[in-house]
């Protein structure tokens, strides 16, 4: 019988919902149960990159190295 973990995920945000949750969900020995957060989450788009929101609001990408990270720049800023 295999081992199967069930995870839970709280205080989620950005990194949760855009990382660790879809990351779960492709491991075959994981299974997340439940998640909670206070605020709410929407992944950002392509055209959040290019928003000014003036508010509370951002829009992050998390990339694979440094040279991803100066391209995504360079072309949004």
């Amino acid at each position: 019988m295999k081992k199967i973990w069930r995870v839970v995920v709280i205080g989620c945000g950005m990194f949760g919902t855009g990382v660790y949750i879809p990351n779960i969900s492709k491991e075959a020995s994981a299974e997340c149960v439940a998640v909670c957060d206070i605020i709410p989450v929407t992944l950002a788009s392509d055209t959040d990159f290019d928003t000014e929101f003036l508010d509370y609001i951002m829009a992050v990408k998390i990339v694979d190295g440094v040279d991803e990270a100066i391209a995504h720049i360079a072309e949004h800023s």
